[in-house]
């Protein structure tokens, strides 16, 4: 039988989560970072990489201590993604968080595929240390959908609102639909 609101064991249960101790606590973060992410790293006020969890392996096929002590643009640098590069140094000078930048890797064989990145700077007493971080393998599907959205962008950047929302009621009426959202 479903409890009111007015119990108090639900009330502690959804204040205190599923465990009501610190410990509980800890565990919680740990599971939502482990669904969030496929690995954690960590990078120093240069950009180096003082930390990766053993994850990368596997994923990305590189190992952790080949890292450390490395830029992420030494261990990307093959592959040309200027607009990529261009996002995540505007990010990273600025101390920002950022989130989802995608990168695309190749693995030793020359097989390339996208990961995705976030990341949170870190401060200690106010003196910019470096970020923490995560990293999952992208979607093909994320790239195609970034790609479309970023030629919309540069589209009708080009060619001016007008022009797309003429081609845009042209469409409506070719398939008899009156709104799309």
């Amino acid at each position: 039988m479903p409890r009111s609101p007015s119990d108090k064991s639900t009330n502690t249960r959804h204040a205190n989560g599923l465990g009501g101790d610190h410990a509980g606590a800890d565990a919680r973060v740990l599971d939502f970072a482990r669904v969030s992410a496929d690995w954690f790293w960590e990078t120093d006020a240069d950009d180096r990489f003082t930390f990766i969890s053993d994850q990368v392996a596997s994923l990305v096929g590189v190992r952790p201590e080949d890292c450390i002590g490395k830029s992420r643009e030494e261990l990307h640098g093959g592959i040309p993604q200027d607009a990529t590069w261009a996002a995540y140094r505007k990010a990273i000078h600025a101390h920002e968080p950022f989130r989802d930048i995608t990168f695309i890797m190749a693995d030793p064989d020359g097989m390339t595929f996208p990961i995705s990145i976030s990341g949170m700077p870190v401060f200690d007493g106010g003196k910019f240390v470096g970020y923490r971080g995560t990293g999952r393998r992208a979607s093909q599907g994320e790239v195609i959908e970034k790609l479309v959205r970023n030629i919309v962008g540069a589209t009708s950047r080009a060619v001016g609102r007008d022009f797309l929302e003429q081609v845009t009621r042209a469409l409506w009426q070719e398939l008899n639909v009156d709104r799309i959202f």
